[in-house]
């Protein structure tokens, strides 16, 4: 056992104190010595002897850096905010995708195409211009509480009953020459000069087939419009909802004799109790957008009964999936037991070691006297 005079008790005490007080450098001593690449050695030298003989530019470097470490980290957060919202669109829950067909109905000059170029974004204009044949247009919606949802607005203007036209009119020059320049009634589809076609209109096909909602456009100063919407009205599908517009409300007072007050009460005598969904009766003017929020909100309503049906299908489906479940459940519960379990890991360890010694017994080597396998 060593012994120690009290000098060295004190001396080692000294060293304590010492190594205790002074802070210790070894825990950075093996980091490389780190450069900025926009700065050279020399300007740091004389950045640092500026510094150490002029206090205001020592003052005006410690500022500059604290301005620069501002900006660093004001860029970082800029870029981890991208980052997250990248991210965020990326992975986000997508919604369903609905396609809602609507029909405009109505007489004509009651303004249909207006109202689907104001659907469409586009401006008022004051010419009238009849529609030659049915014409479609889609327009992206967005429905409250669905905001998730990508719908699709599907809109027909249809024309009831279209003007016929010449086929040229309706042909390319190329396919026009052919048809003109072969015999008339040969196969290669010669015709007559003056030959006429029909555009599409309602006579050619079912405007109501995988419709969702119609709509119908009235002129509140020619009855007769709103005589043309109580005619169509019993000739679209019951589950449809419908919507009776009373368009030009710009008119002045003394040109509209139809007013909203007595054609809702009448549209409520006449089909309250003929259709689940009584039609909806407003007011709208093209030429300054008036009554575009409340046809906004009837759309809600066809779009509300598309996604019901949408999920009572996926109930349905989930229903199925259910008894499916249980059913399996059943046989796997009459068909399995732990003896064959137990038999099957047994046959599957036989059938691993016959195939091990196979393995071992055509690895070795043959014999002095018999010859080498080919």
């Amino acid at each position: 056992m060593s012994s120690s005079t009290p000098e060295q008790h004190q001396q080692r005490d000294n060293n304590a104190i010492t190594s205790t007080s002074s802070p210790s450098t070894s825990w950075y001593s093996w980091l490389p010595a780190i450069s900025s690449p926009f700065s050279s050695s020399n300007s740091t030298n004389s950045s640092s002897a500026f510094a150490s003989s002029n206090p205001l530019g020592a003052m005006m470097m410690s500022t500059s850096s604290s301005q620069q470490q501002q900006q660093s980290h004001q860029q970082n957060r800029r870029q981890i905010a991208k980052m997250d919202q990248a991210i965020a669109n990326r992975f986000k829950k997508t919604g369903e995708k609905y396609n809602v067909k609507v029909v405009l109905r109505g007489d004509s000059a009651t303004g249909k195409t207006a109202l689907l170029r104001r659907l469409r974004g586009g401006d008022f204009i004051s010419e009238y211009q009849p529609t030659n044949e049915i014409k479609t247009a889609h327009v992206e919606w967005k429905a409250k509480g669905s905001l998730r949802d990508e719908i699709m607005l599907e809109v027909w203007d249809v024309v009831d009953k279209a003007n016929a036209r010449k086929i040229s009119e309706s042909l390319t020059l190329a396919h026009r020459a052919a048809l003109m320049n072969g015999p008339v009634g040969e196969a290669n589809g010669g015709i007559e000069e003056g030959a006429h076609t029909f555009p599409l209109d309602a006579t050619m096909i079912d405007v109501y087939s995988n419709a969702h909602a119609a709509i119908f456009c009235v002129d509140p100063s020619k009855k007769w419009t709103y005589e043309y919407v109580l005619r169509e009205i019993e000739k679209v599908p019951t589950h449809l909802p419908v919507a009776i517009c009373l368009n030009f409300r710009d008119y002045p007072a003394s040109k509209r004799i139809l007013h909203i007050d007595d054609v809702e009460q009448e549209v409520a005598r006449l089909f309250s109790e003929t259709r689940p969904i009584r039609p909806f009766v407003f007011e709208t003017s093209m030429l300054n957008n008036f009554g575009l929020k409340a046809l906004s909100t009837f759309l809600h309503v066809p779009f509300l009964c598309l996604k019901r049906t949408n999920l009572e299908s996926q109930l349905k489906q989930n229903t199925s999936h259910i008894v499916q479940a249980q059913e399996a459940l059943r046989t796997m519960k009459t068909s399995g037991s732990y003896e064959q379990h137990q038999r099957k890991i047994e046959d599957s360890h036989e059938a691993k070691m016959a195939h091990e010694r196979g393995n071992v017994g055509g690895g070795e080597a043959p014999s002095a006297g018999g010859a080498a396998p080919a």
